[in-house]
């Protein structure tokens, strides 16, 4: 089995002929091993194309901050600040320092996160899970 990832593009088998033709050159199985973060109109486009071509596929991703996903939970209080943090330069010293995070507040939102992404807080994404042909 060969397998191969894709996000973007146009969601037709015309897009994907490469990965077509390889697996019928090599006569093996493809697994699309990642697909999403587009519009569901997209992704039930490409699943389409995937079941047409006899490819086998899995969403990505299962959980994020709300959509293009099968749940999506809410971010936590100060999550901006804490991806500012990790977004920060970090080429010296100087920029980490100046990028410093208060501590209680990175500890606070790591909490926060731990009990928004429980499966219990997250919202099912409906038209997400109706975009990949499941219920």
């Amino acid at each position: 089995m060969y397998t191969c990832h894709r996000y973007g593009g146009q969601p037709t088998p015309e897009a994907i002929s490469n990965f077509i033709e390889f697996r019928d050159r090599v006569n093996r199985p493809m697994y699309m091993g990642e697909i999403g973060h587009n519009s569901d109109e997209w992704q039930a486009e490409f699943v389409r194309t995937m079941k047409d071509n006899n490819i086998g596929y899995t969403f990505w991703p299962y959980k994020k901050i709300h959509n293009s996903c099968m749940v999506g939970y809410n971010p936590p209080e100060g999550w901006d600040e804490v991806r500012r943090f990790a977004d920060a330069p970090r080429g010296s010293f100087a920029e980490i320092r100046d990028a410093k995070l208060d501590r209680q507040l990175a500890i606070d939102a790591m909490n926060q996160l731990l009990e928004n992404v429980k499966f219990e807080n997250c919202v099912p994404q409906e038209s997400y899970i109706a975009s990949l042909q499941m219920k």
